[in-house]
């Protein structure tokens, strides 16, 4: 029988719908190494390079990925823009607030 690495690529694939499951990338505690610590770890005993190389290999992932950080930068550009046309009162400056007089 000719040897095939089908197993393996099914692992990766299950390790990929865990992360698509948990990973939230504009949260820094639901990070790679989080989801690699709470879920990865523990299902397939593998290091964080190892889970890092898993979902470089996928090009799905790959495209999930760029397609969620390119949501979230459209959507901080929004923000910014809405930002930019009510801009806050201007503030003062840091000697307005220590001049205090003195009798």
């Amino acid at each position: 029988m000719a040897y095939n690495n089908k197993n393996y690529l099914e692992k990766i694939k299950q390790a990929v719908e865990v992360t698509k499951a948990h990973y939230e990338p504009g949260r820094q505690d639901r990070n790679h190494r989080w989801v690699w610590n709470n879920y990865i770890y523990d299902m397939f005993h593998v290091g964080y390079i190892t889970y890092l190389s898993w979902l470089r290999r996928d090009p799905d992932y790959s495209a999930y990925i760029k397609r969620l950080k390119a949501e979230r930068r459209a959507d901080m550009e929004a923000r910014k823009a809405e930002r930019m046309k009510n801009p806050r009162r201007a503030r003062r400056t840091p000697a307005q607030h220590r001049v205090r007089k003195v009798s």
